[in-house]
């Protein structure tokens, strides 16, 4: 299943804003730039938290010497986390509100808003969870502030610091959902992923979609979206077996982590899918694995014919005849890499025995799994 391509729209704007700038586009045109290390990442953020740590104990009530002496160290140390955190090579805050100041007028064309218009999107789906979070924590607020109801100013001032804190860590979260909006610092790629997959996000019979992440099931191969098969009606086995994963996609949400090809050991195919290993769990039971449970029903089988822990439901499948082991098809790699057997399958003519490597009940030969 080819990866999708960026549109020649979105290929334009990118070429005319974020290679000028390397703002960074989440889709197959993005990349990230050699920004500082993580080392001097994390040192940098280190003395930022330790220059707000002295400026508060400055504040605290002794000799005023000693509390100059306090300030002046954090502000050392501020002034350190911005040379650490500096970066001539990086596009950063300075350079995109300059940026913006040149447009004048013409604001909208800027490459900071343009980049957060068309990447906004992706920070939607964490909103529902951040908003979740807040919610409760508001709420339990809420009713400690009946207690403050009471004589006295001790519950007061508790809990004023700790709502002025929530309200800065809304705010604060919400501005770092605006940064990854905009693109600072590459388009970062889960490992792990989870949440409920669509009918319309289901690409084939062992590709899918989480958001705008494709996914691909690790050590599973089911028909192309084209493939046909012989001896069953309707003979599009591909999109049964579409039909047939979005059937089990819908029982619960899913889990996936990402996995490394057996051949490169890099975690995604030739055109950019994330292998997976999945589970689902209905009616909050036990773990299913994905890839075993299309396997088993007879929907797919071990990618190019090699053994990644599904033998015993593949025999299974084969065994019992479940779903497509019923009919005649070719193993879907070959469906897609050996244009021969294909058209000779296509016109139901033999089947070139030397390289064929059918599946399922096949009169004219033995299935070869």
């Amino acid at each position: 299943m080819p990866v999708d391509r960026p549109s020649a729209s979105g290929t334009l704007v990118a070429l005319s804003a974020w290679t000028r700038f390397g703002l960074v586009v989440p889709t197959p045109l993005g990349s990230s730039l050699k920004g500082m290390s993580s080392g001097a990442a994390v040192e940098a953020i280190a003395a930022l938290f330790g220059a707000l740590a002295l400026f508060w104990l400055s504040t605290r009530q002794f000799a005023l010497a000693a509390r100059a002496l306090v300030w002046l160290a954090g502000a050392g140390l501020l002034a350190w986390a911005a040379i650490q955190g500096s970066d001539s090579a990086r596009f950063g805050l300075a350079e995109a509100l300059h940026d913006a100041a040149e447009h004048g007028s013409n604001w909208r064309d800027a490459a900071l808003v343009r980049a957060f218009a068309l990447n906004v999107t992706t920070i939607a789906p964490f909103l529902k969870q951040l908003l979740d979070f807040f919610l409760v924590a508001a709420a339990i607020l809420g009713m400690l502030s009946l207690l403050a109801f009471s004589r006295g100013e001790r519950m007061e001032k508790m809990l004023r610091p700790t709502i002025i804190a929530l309200i800065g860590f809304i705010a604060g979260s919400a501005a770092t959902l605006g940064v990854v909006a905009i693109g600072f610092g590459g388009y970062v790629k889960p490992r792990s992923y989870f949440g409920d997959v669509t009918p319309s996000e289901v690409v084939d019979g062992d590709t899918f979609r989480i958001g705008e992440m494709s996914l691909r099931l690790y050590g599973a191969d089911a028909p192309e979206g084209d493939q046909i098969c012989r001896g069953i009606e309707p003979n599009t086995c591909g999109v049964t077996a579409r039909s047939f994963l979005a059937s089990q996609l819908a029982r619960a949400p899913i889990q996936c982590e990402q996995m490394l090809t057996r051949r490169s050991r890099r975690p995604r195919d030739s055109f950019g899918r994330a292998f997976v290993q999945c589970w689902i769990a209905p009616d909050n039971g036990a773990r299913i694995d994905l890839a075993d449970i299309m396997i088993r029903n007879g929907y797919a089988v071990q990618f190019e014919g090699h053994d990644y822990g599904y033998a015993d439901a593949e025999r299974e499948a084969a065994e019992t005849r479940a779903g497509l082991m019923s009919a005649c098809a070719l193993r879907p790699d070959r469906w897609r890499n050996n244009a021969q057997a294909r058209a000779a399958f296509e016109g139901s003519s033999p089947l070139p025995a030397e390289d064929a490597e059918i599946v399922g009940t096949c009169p004219s030969a033995a299935p070869t799994q």
